[in-house]
């Protein structure tokens, strides 16, 4: 993802996440159920810092231009050397050729 799109990702502190505990309000959800959930919620913590850290650890400027430039010098290479063969093919072809006489 380049430096330039920063997505936001909360941590789960900030959006008043608590872990469920089997309280008499969640009856209705087996122990399973919230096991998962807190399970699943912990993994999401633990994704949320793991971005934060390689987001701390961006690429520099230099190293965008170079992604850019890159493949730009690729495309000028191939069309120099396109030019220069059908430029040695065009002299091959003249000097084939016999000279017009006069």
């Amino acid at each position: 993802m380049p430096g330039s799109v920063k997505p936001q990702f909360p941590s789960l502190d900030e959006l008043n996440f608590h872990p469920v505990a089997a309280e008499p309000k969640y009856l209705s959800y087996s122990k399973n159920e919230i096991d998962r959930f807190n399970d699943e919620a912990a993994v999401d913590e633990k994704n949320v810092a793991t971005y934060q850290k390689l987001d701390k650890e961006k690429t520099s400027d230099l190293e965008e231009i170079d992604t850019v430039i890159g493949p730009l010098l690729l495309a000028i290479a191939a069309a120099v050397a396109v030019t220069k063969t059908s430029g040695d093919i065009r002299n091959a072809k003249r000097k084939r050729s016999p000279p017009a006489s006069a």
